[in-house]
């Protein structure tokens, strides 16, 4: 039941059907081990999937599902289910007995790598976001203060605002087609980690307080990354190593300092780029967002009207 390491659990193998490497990561699905057989977590094909995204240690995926039956699977990676739909009648056997609950919105199943789920299911239509965190991801994004062993307690229906918070915001991005990029999913990942680090494992580890900001030749070299990277799709971990911090510590030692979250910073020195772009006129909007690292035109649209109150047509014509 334990992770002794995160490391040593296999994310995936060859043969493993959540991770097709003749189909390209768009076929990676949440994988699971029934009766000695690896097999993907949910037999139907998800309504939603990140793994075109190819996001570092989460993979989101949704589901309706209908007359669903679970037998028993054992799930590869640490995951959490949100259920998605009202109020709906479950089932779970224990010692043989049938016993009956109701899934409520925003419930939450947690459920620790290796550990094995309850038969059990729901003779309704419902709907389920799935969250899986892949093997490492506590020691990547806490490094030195990682727990030793990584378990999670399972949880059933679990009522945690902070869950529901980042789970939801993760459920948008990817209804949106992940737009944003993989440092925002990456960050929202490394959050929900030290959350369930601190709240939920079975020997949770004592993060430091932070009080204080990022030192100011750290601060100095991070922004300089940035601008130096505005096109890029930049990674958390890549940041955090240039500063040479831990990615949690990183992220929380930058938004106290600037008063943002790197992923901030990065669209408004995109969009302060952009307006530069715009005022000379040499370019057509789609190319600049292109150009800056938007996944398209509407994406670049949208920020650009968020920041600065206009959009990119309206702010080229009061010029």
């Amino acid at each position: 039941m334990a992770e002794r390491k995160s490391p040593e659990v296999p994310a995936h193998t060859e043969t493993d059907p959540a991770a097709d490497p003749q189909h390209g990561p768009e076929q990676r699905r949440i994988g699971a081990v029934e009766n000695g057989r690896s097999l993907t977590a949910f037999e139907t094909a998800p309504l939603l999937s990140s793994a075109r995204s190819q996001w570092d240690g989460i993979l989101c995926e949704q589901y309706r599902l209908s007359d669903y039956s679970n037998r028993g699977k054992t799930y590869l990676n640490h995951h959490l289910c949100i259920h998605m739909a009202g109020p709906t009648p479950a089932y779970w056997y224990e010692n043989g007995r049938k016993h009956y609950t109701f899934l409520n919105p925003g419930g939450a199943h947690l459920a620790s790598a290796g550990s094995a789920t309850p038969a059990g299911g729901c003779e309704r239509t419902f709907e389920l976001f799935v969250i899986e965190l892949g093997p490492g991801i506590f020691t990547r994004v806490l490094q030195d203060d990682a727990p030793a062993i990584v378990e999670l307690r399972d949880q059933t229906s679990v009522r945690d605002p902070n869950i529901f918070s980042l789970g939801a915001a993760l459920q948008m991005e990817v209804s949106a087609g992940c737009p944003s990029g993989r440092l925002y999913a990456e960050l929202l990942g490394a959050s929900l980690t030290v959350y369930l680090a601190r709240h939920y494992c079975a020997w949770p580890p004592k993060l430091r307080e932070i009080t204080a900001g990022m030192p100011g030749n750290r601060l100095r070299q991070t922004i300089e990354y940035i601008e130096a990277n505005l096109a890029g799709d930049l990674r958390l971990e890549e940041m955090a190593a240039n500063a040479q911090m831990a990615p949690y510590t990183f992220a929380r030692l930058f938004k106290k300092r600037m008063g943002m979250t790197p992923h901030q910073y990065l669209l408004r020195s995109r969009v302060t780029q952009a307006k530069r772009l715009l005022r000379e006129g040499k370019l057509s909007i789609a190319d600049i967002s292109l150009q800056l690292g938007f996944s398209d035109q509407s994406h670049f649209t949208r920020v650009f009207h968020k920041i600065t109150g206009v959009t990119p047509k309206k702010f080229v014509l009061g010029c």
